[in-house]
């Protein structure tokens, strides 16, 4: 839990920064708070990440107290604070962040809440404000396995609300392409943001978790891992739990790209990687797995690869038995 003494300051001193970005994590989820006969709060969520968020701005005295249909009650330091839920922008994978439009019952405000990837909502910041702090604070906590989260808010006027709530609701209501239609309407809302903060998540691993992986390892079960975690956080806690290892002993080849070439020159880079390199890499391309490269790389990409990989079977498999041999036997 957070003990950092800045924010515990500004927390205290009720700094308007601090309390944006405690409301975001408080409200900007799809949490239920339950209260008990004695009135201890606990928390229904079907996502530990945002149970992990809810948790931690009680810690620091935004306390998510009631939801009803379309009403959220906070309370702050002791003040009740209600909000009116508008609409709900729910998360995809595609968008990558979740959004709640909130109406204070107070003051009249509208306003967006967003919670997202750091490429999902950094990029989408008010003009002109400078996004590197917040980057930079990602990069970091990644590094540590930290999984990361930027929180964002954007005051809406009742106009730009009222428009925007048409078109809305006629995208959820499409018989065809709804899904596309919901996230175009939602990019017309979701932009202009100003960023808060950055919060991080520990996901602890289970005890036991390395040395099972090392012990199936060595029984001979091969492993992938799939996550929609940051790249430096999947790496750290693919380290931690004995699924690569660090070097010297490892070697981690990362192949990276958002289109087909690409992930095409990714593969060309590691590839020329693993041919120069006098280490023997952890996992070697076995001729049918190069046949499975070939096919999925376009024409002009092949000859280059098949140079390499001629190169690295050749290396790879001296006083080996043939991968492919050998399961053919099998």
């Amino acid at each position: 839990m957070c003990t950092d003494v800045e924010l515990l300051n500004a927390v205290a001193s009720g700094s308007p920064d601090v309390i944006r970005f405690l409301t975001v994590m408080a409200i900007c989820n799809t949490v239920i708070p339950m209260r008990s006969k004695s009135g201890l709060i606990s928390y229904k969520a079907q996502s530990q990440d945002e149970e992990a968020l809810v948790r931690a701005a009680a810690y620091l005295h935004m306390v998510f107290v009631n939801k009803s249909a379309n009403t959220l009650e906070i309370n702050f330091n002791g003040a009740m604070i209600q909000y009116e839920v508008l609409d709900t922008l729910e998360f995809t994978s595609d968008r990558k962040r979740m959004s709640v439009v909130v109406k204070d019952c107070k003051s009249g405000k509208m306003v967006l809440l967003s919670k997202g990837a750091d490429e999902a909502i950094l990029p989408y910041a008010c003009t002109g404000k400078q996004t590197r702090t917040f980057a930079d604070a990602v990069e970091q906590y990644s590094q540590l396995g930290l999984r990361t989260l930027c929180l964002a808010w954007h005051e809406i006027e009742e106009d730009e609300y009222r428009e925007w709530s048409l078109l809305f609701k006629d995208a959820n209501s499409s018989l065809v392409d709804r899904e596309w239609k919901v996230a175009e309407v939602c990019q017309r809302l979701e932009h202009n943001f100003e960023i808060l903060g950055v919060a991080a998540i520990e996901d602890r691993l289970q005890d036991g978790v390395p040395e099972t992986i090392q012990t199936l390892r060595k029984a001979g079960i091969n492993f992938w891992m799939l996550t929609g975690d940051q790249q430096n956080t999947a790496v750290q806690i693919a380290l931690s739990c004995n699924f690569v290892y660090p070097e010297p002993k490892g070697q981690l080849l990362l192949i990276n790209g958002k289109t087909e070439d690409e992930v095409c020159r990714s593969l060309e880079r590691v590839l020329l990687t693993m041919r120069i390199t006098n280490a023997e890499p952890k996992i070697n391309t076995n001729r049918r797995q190069r046949r499975r490269i070939e096919a999925a790389l376009p024409p002009i990409h092949r000859r280059t690869m098949a140079m390499m990989a001629d190169s690295l079977l050749t290396r790879s498999q001296m006083g080996e038995v043939d991968y492919e041999e050998e399961e053919n036997r099998r």
